[in-house]
């Protein structure tokens, strides 16, 4: 227990174009094709596709066809370069045009990173020969286009998995590869329902559609509707992709690029959770269609338990993942028949009743002797695990590992009394701990019954100051 995250280079001058009111979506039907080694323009010609701008686009002879500008809903605007459908974009969201990352090079990056993975990973079930180069286009919170799925084919050219490609040169050169032709039938089945697929770094795939967004379980080859907390932390998010998009990480595809040599870089240098971190396994709470990741201070009855009951839910929480266990003597820890919301809240005031919290909430030795004391008159006794290393970023990241690694979810404590810190004076659990290539911390957390990824470095340096703490159980 402790106490206290090919080179085809395009240079485009941005374009301007007015055009006169219409009764239907319309566009300024100019585009050009550059060479990309001397920037001579070689031709003009119309590209439309069902009143919908896109690029068209070939490797050969190093030539590329681009757009340069387009209207929607009969107001002029203006885009420095797109690819694919740009309909429900905003009129004055533009990309950089000179970070951008041609097909020449996303195939060139995707072969040589195929065949570092052929030559150095342990994958027998599927024989990976080669890739499709028609990508699938995968965007960032913002509906900007961020990356390319690229799909990885077998010698009989059928889709065994995908991998996932940044659309920057100064990106990474690869986020993701997964083996699993299910999976990524799955996945070109969204995106045949129009349907945009949203990467959120480090570790999630979201769709959207219709203004709903869901998150896709690829395992459970499921999506669970998260419209209501996808844009939490949204400053977080912003963070992590402008950092992907800087120049530090530019030297990460320009080596495969020139030939110098082979980079396997995962955005995802650790990551360690539960055996059941996902919404549908953990502890989902479901009322009616909707899906929940634990508990939610907010269900109790009364206001006194909804201000200061986030130390119980958390118990909650974490009894009810251990009751989930089966073949053991821990599902007398939740008595309910199911995980409905009704049942749930019975199993949330049991707990609020054994820890009692006071006027400020749960204090750390109310929530410890409450879950011991809860559990042991249960008959399934839970007990704390105590460290009594100095409370540094290292230490505590190691002890929620292991709480992690132990199949246990891990409780988080921060003390801050006030400010603009999200999570302050708040208790939380972690389901997973990861650490991405540029060494930032991030765990995934059950709070107010949503499925939330945080800055662990934020929160810790938040803890450190005002004090809190972190506790696991067996």
């Amino acid at each position: 227990m402790h106490s206290k995250r090919l080179v085809c280079l395009l240079l485009v001058i941005v374009m301007v174009a007015t055009f006169g009111l219409q009764s239907s979506l319309a566009a300024a039907e100019y585009a050009k094709q550059i060479n990309h080694e001397t920037g001579e323009t070689i031709d003009s010609k119309i590209i439309t596709d069902n009143n919908r701008w896109r690029i068209v686009e070939t490797c050969d002879n190093n030539t590329m066809t681009l757009l340069v500008s387009e209207t929607m809903d009969n107001k002029a605007c203006t885009v420095n370069y797109t690819i694919g459908d740009r309909n429900d974009r905003d009129n004055n969201t533009n990309l950089s045009v000179e970070t951008i990352r041609n097909k020449c090079s996303v195939i060139t990056l995707a072969e040589s990173n195929l065949s570092f993975f052929n030559e150095n990973s342990e994958n027998q079930e599927y024989n990976v020969k080669g890739i499709d180069k028609d990508f699938i286009e995968v965007y960032d919170s913002n509906c900007e286009l961020f990356a390319y799925m690229v799909t990885i084919l077998d010698d009989n050219n059928n889709s065994v998995g995908f991998m996932t490609i940044g659309a920057f040169d100064s990106d990474h050169s690869l986020y993701d590869i997964y083996l699993n032709s299910e999976v990524i039938d799955f996945i070109h089945s969204l995106a045949k329902q129009n349907a945009r697929i949203i990467f959120s770094p480090p570790v999630d795939y979201y769709v959207e559609k219709n203004g709903n967004y869901y998150l896709l379980e690829l395992n459970e080859k499921i999506k669970i509707d998260v419209s209501d907390s996808f844009y939490s932390n949204r400053d977080l998010k912003d963070i992590i992709y402008n950092d992907l998009k800087s120049k530090k990480h530019e030297d990460h595809s320009a080596s495969i690029l020139d030939h110098e040599g082979q980079d396997f870089s995962i955005l995802t240098s650790e990551r360690v959770s539960l055996r059941n971190p996902l919404i549908s396994n953990f502890v989902p709470v479901t009322d009616g269609t909707n899906t929940y990741y634990g508990g939610n201070q907010n269900w109790y009855g009364t206001s006194t338990k909804r201000n200061r009951g986030c130390g119980p839910v958390a118990a909650a929480n974490i009894t009810s993942y251990f009751a989930r266990k089966t073949g053991t003597y821990y599902n007398n820890l939740y008595r309910p028949s199911s995980l409905t919301k009704s049942n749930f809240v019975k199993h949330m005031d049991d707990l609020y009743a054994t820890i009692q919290p006071g006027v400020l909430g749960t204090w750390w030795s109310r929530f410890n002797n409450g879950v011991e004391n809860f559990t042991a008159n249960r008959g399934a006794p839970l007990n704390r695990v105590i460290d009594n290393s100095s409370f540094t970023v290292g230490n505590t990241s190691n002890y929620i590992k292991a709480g992690l690694n132990r199949d246990s979810p891990v409780a988080i404590l921060n003390m801050q009394p006030a400010g603009s810190y999200e999570y302050k004076a708040h208790w939380m659990v972690v389901t997973e701990f990861i650490v991405n290539s540029s060494g930032q911390r991030f765990i995934r957390v059950s709070t107010w019954g949503q499925y939330r990824l945080i800055s662990y470095d934020t929160w810790f340096a938040s803890t450190r100051i005002y004090g809190g703490g972190l506790v696991y159980f067996r």
